[in-house]
């Protein structure tokens, strides 16, 4: 009845914003944006669930289809590290995605680099992620800042017509401090730091196999262990 939905365990990316979950050989560029470097979960070990209900049978033009993923992980701090690594987090952390086709039924065309297909009723798909999670030491991070709570979001879209296409996402994060040791933070006990950037990115299909792309992306930190702000174009 137009309904899926998928369980797995293992190791995996969970689906926090748009670019990171798309393999790297689909990306626009050869390497994805430094917005999501920076603000990225990447690889975990976990549980999840994840499904897609079809709202007009894939031929209607406006809010075609929901998709949405839910994950528990061993948390961003431990990413790519063995279950019997040392520097294994213990503390879970929570992933979650929602994302919805608004015109057109792209699935996950959506996440390719790229209108290569030419498609040629108007596509348009956005997405909002968000993470939950905690440190205190287990994943290897700087004593300076060993514990904290992190709560981080993404709101993105991707629009593709006849061989044109723009990706758009903004990212923020709190990492609200609990130790009593973070002047090296720049933060006091139970100051919540907050960190934001973007990315957008767009090309358009020349012929068959030319594409021109482009893409700006920004990050900003007023005040933290990554206190600093950078910016990319290409």
């Amino acid at each position: 009845k137009g309904y899926q939905i998928y369980f797995g365990i293992g190791q995996f990316k969970p689906f926090f914003g748009m670019q990171q979950k798309q393999s790297s050989a689909q990306q626009l560029l050869v390497d994805r944006s430094l917005a999501n470097e920076f603000f990225k979960t990447d690889r975990q070990i976990g549980v999840w669930v994840e499904g897609r209900k079809e709202l007009n049978n894939g031929d209607g033009e406006i809010f075609n289809a929901l998709f949405y993923e839910v994950a528990v992980t061993n948390g961003i701090d431990s990413t790519n590290k063995s279950i019997d690594d040392d520097e294994f987090d213990q503390i879970p952390a929570f992933v979650a995605h929602l994302g919805a086709d608004v015109m057109g039924n792209m699935g996950k065309y959506a996440l390719s680099g790229g209108d290569w297909k030419r498609i040629d009723k108007p596509g348009l798909t956005i997405g909002v992620s968000g993470v939950t999670d905690s440190n205190n030491g287990t994943g290897g991070v700087d004593p300076d800042f060993v514990e904290y709570d992190l709560y981080q979001f993404a709101v993105g879209m991707v629009y593709k017509y006849l061989g044109f296409n723009v990706n758009a996402e903004y990212f923020g994060r709190w990492l609200d401090f609990k130790s009593e040791d973070v002047n090296a933070a720049g933060a006091n006990d139970g100051e919540a730091l907050y960190s934001h950037g973007a990315y957008v990115e767009g090309g358009y299909m020349v012929t068959d196999k030319l594409q021109v792309v482009g893409r700006g992306s920004a990050v900003w930190n007023d005040k933290g262990p990554a206190t600093g702000r950078a910016h990319e174009a290409g």
